[in-house]
């Protein structure tokens, strides 16, 4: 029988050596690009309630865990699920024990919308048994550019495009004397037109609204995504209007990472998304072979069915490096869950 725990303060000590081997697994089996958080940063972070979860153990309470599952609400009206690890025992029924205590917790929760779970690595074996609780799954692609990769390189070097239009030109984005966005509103407008119909509303309520979209802003520009990278960032301009963006900001010591790239809907089929990120992608190129600085890679997620972004990744010379589903869970969906039924 398998028994689910509440991760709380005075229990988090019990998942302590799960956790460590978890961590030593975390890149190579799960995909995270980042090594997790240290256990005693998780001891904080439950402590002060902004992560909680479960664990669970077989037959006897006081037995060691033998799987754990993590998550936090955000500020944005998601709640989002960071892992699931799973020990000797069998997938589905350990599912089956965690997920109905896990959906009939936070549905007494007011403040959200949605629940977004990435399945990376090992994961995506949950993929076949989570759609039981009512989720539902999204195809993600994750593509890289390697610098290091001489013959790559040259090629993109070589790539050409059709002259713009007049009056649109791409420029690097114009900021205050303390680093932030200049124009921001109407960056965020620009963003909203791009994302508000996409596959990442569904996950991500931010980009249903234009407020949402100015604090996917914020987080870039204030360093909360990675450290913004400015001058690999790039703006379309018709005129005087922003049509356009392409943010590049750290993703690692020695990688860069799009978080987000659009266009508005008037300038779709253009291939000004695709301009603006070869620019984007050039400076880096030329920062690193001058040894200004670390970056030797580019990565970017896009969903697999968002075919003119994969076809743009493909051309600058980014390649596939893991496809994976990304899940997710309305609220309207987990108030209607009942233990035990297809939902």
């Amino acid at each position: 029988m398998i028994l689910v725990h509440k991760l709380e303060h005075s229990t988090i000590s019990r998942v302590r050596a799960l956790y460590d081997r978890f961590s030593l697994k975390a890149e190579k089996d799960y995909g995270w690009t980042a090594s997790p958080i240290d256990y005693d940063t998780l001891e904080f972070a439950v402590r002060k309630k902004l992560m909680t979860g479960y664990f669970i153990t077989q037959n006897d309470p006081a037995a060691e865990p033998i799987g754990l599952m993590l998550y936090r609400f955000e500020e944005h009206r998601a709640v989002e699920v960071n892992l699931i690890y799973l020990e000797d025992t069998p997938h589905k029924a350990a599912l089956d024990v965690i997920m109905p205590q896990f959906i009939e917790d936070i549905r007494q929760v007011e403040g959200w919308d949605v629940v977004s779970y990435a399945l990376l690595g090992k994961q995506e074996e949950y993929v076949l048994s989570i759609p039981w609780y009512g989720f539902k799954p999204v195809g993600q692609t994750i593509f890289k550019f390697d610098m290091l990769d001489v013959l790559t390189v040259q090629i993109f070097k070589q790539q050409q495009f059709k002259p713009l239009p007049d009056d649109i030109r791409i420029a690097a984005p114009a900021l205050s004397e303390k680093g932030y966005l200049l124009r921001a509103d109407e960056i965020a407008a620009c963003v909203y037109d791009a994302f508000h119909q996409s596959v990442d509303t569904l996950w991500d309520p931010r980009f249903r609204s234009v407020e949402g979209c100015r604090e996917v802003l914020r987080l870039i520009e204030s360093d909360l995504m990675g450290a913004f990278l400015p001058t690999s960032t790039r703006l379309a301009y018709r005129g005087d209007e922003i049509i356009g963006f392409s943010f590049t900001v750290e993703s690692t010591a020695v990688s860069a990472n799009v978080p987000i790239i659009g266009t508005h809907h008037s300038v779709h089929g253009m291939g000004l998304g695709t301009q603006m990120l070869w620019q984007c992608m050039n400076n880096l190129i030329d920062e690193a072979l001058a040894s200004r600085s670390n970056y030797f890679a580019v990565d970017a997620t896009t969903d697999t069915d968002n075919y003119a972004a994969l076809h743009m990744y493909r051309r600058l010379g980014f390649r596939e490096q893991q496809n994976y589903p990304h899940i997710y869970l309305t609220r309207e969906k987990a108030l209607t869950y009942q233990r035990g039924k297809w939902c």
